[in-house]
C-alpha cells in the first residue's frame, strides 16, 4: 500500500468518516506500523485534530490563539495529503464566488450611478429622460437633477459596500439589512406602480439587482460557516443521492473562518 492510499484512509478516520471505497483497514494499520514517514504525519494530524475540537480550559485572562501558526500547520498538512488539500479548496470555492459577484454586482450599481449622472447633466432644452430604476431626469428641472444626482450618491455608496464586503467578507453580512430593505420597500411601491401601470423595465432591473445583492451577501455569510457544503450534501441526501459529509465536520473546524485575515 502507498502512503498517499494510507494517508488518504488515516484523515477519513480522523474526519469519522468512512475509509475510501476498496480499502482495507488491515492493511493500512500494517503500513503504518511499517512505514517510517506515517507514523509521524498522523501523530501531527491527529494533534491537530485535537486542537482544532478541542479548546483550552479558560484561565483568569483568555490567552489569543495563534492563528497564522495554525494556518502554517493546516498548509505544511495539505501539502503532504492531497486529500486534505482538495478539501481545503472545496470549502473555499463557494466563498470566492460570492466575493466575485459581490465585484460584479458593485460595478452594475457604479454603471446605474453614470445613467443617473448622465441623465442629470442632459442638456437643458432636452426632455425629461427615464434612467434606471425608474427615476426620470432633466436639468431643465433642478429638482429632479437634484434628486437624480442624489439617487447616483446612493448606488455609489451600495458599490462602495459591496466592494468592501469582498475584500472583508466577515463585513459582508452587516450590508444584509440595507440591501433587504431597499428590495423589500422596492417591491411594495413597484407593486403599486404595477396597479397604476407606471412599471417599467429599468424599476424591475433594480428590483432584481438589490435581489441579487441580498442572495449573495447571505450566500458569503454561509460560505464562511462552512456551512455551502453541508446544505449541499443534505439536499442530496433528501433525494437519496449518495453524499459524504459527516454531520461533526463544521464542529471540528477552528473558529477562523475563510477570509478573515484577507
Amino acid at each position: 500500500m502507498e502512503c498517499e492510499e494510507a494517508r488518504a484512509a488515516l484523515s477519513a478516520r480522523l474526519d469519522g468518516e468512512p475509509e475510501p471505497a476498496g480499502t482495507d483497514p488491515d492493511a493500512v494499520d500494517a503500513h503504518l506500523a511499517a512505514c517510517p514517514d506515517c507514523p509521524v504525519w498522523f501523530a501531527a494530524a491527529a494533534d491537530l485534530n485535537r486542537r482544532l475540537r478541542v479548546s483550552a480550559a479558560p484561565t483568569e485572562e483568555p490567552q489569543p490563539r495563534d492563528a497564522g501558526e495554525l494556518a502554517r500547520q493546516m498548509s505544511a498538512l495539505a501539502e503532504n495529503t492531497p486529500e486534505l488539500s482538495q478539501r481545503l479548496r472545496s470549502r473555499s470555492l463557494p466563498l470566492t464566488l460570492c466575493r466575485v459577484v459581490l465585484v460584479v454586482l458593485a460595478v452594475l450599481y457604479i454603471a446605474w450611478a453614470v445613467v443617473l449622472l448622465v441623465n442629470s447633466t442632459d442638456v437643458p432644452d432636452s426632455p425629461s429622460v427615464a434612467g434606471a430604476g425608474g427615476e426620470v431626469a432633466n436639468s431643465g428641472d433642478p429638482d429632479l437633477a437634484r434628486l437624480s444626482v442624489d439617487a447616483a450618491t446612493v448606488r455609489l455608496a451600495l458599490a462602495g459596500g459591496l466592494i468592501w464586503g469582498a475584500w472583508r467578507p466577515r463585513a459582508a453580512p452587516g450590508l444584509l439589512p440595507v440591501f433587504l430593505a431597499l428590495w423589500g420597500f422596492g417591491a411594495g411601491f413597484s407593486t403599486r406602480d404595477l396597479v397604476l401601470g407606471y412599471l417599467d423595465v429599468p424599476t424591475v432591473a433594480g428590483l432584481l439587482l438589490h435581489l441579487a445583492s441580498c442572495v449573495t451577501v447571505v450566500g458569503v455569510w454561509l460560505a464562511r460557516h462552512h456551512a455551502v457544503n453541508p446544505l449541499r450534501d443534505s439536499l442530496r441526501g433528501l433525494g437519496a443521492r449518495p453524499v459524504a459529509y459527516s454531520p461533526g465536520d463544521a464542529e471540528r473546524n477552528s473558529t477562523w473562518r475563510p477570509g478573515d485575515g484577507d
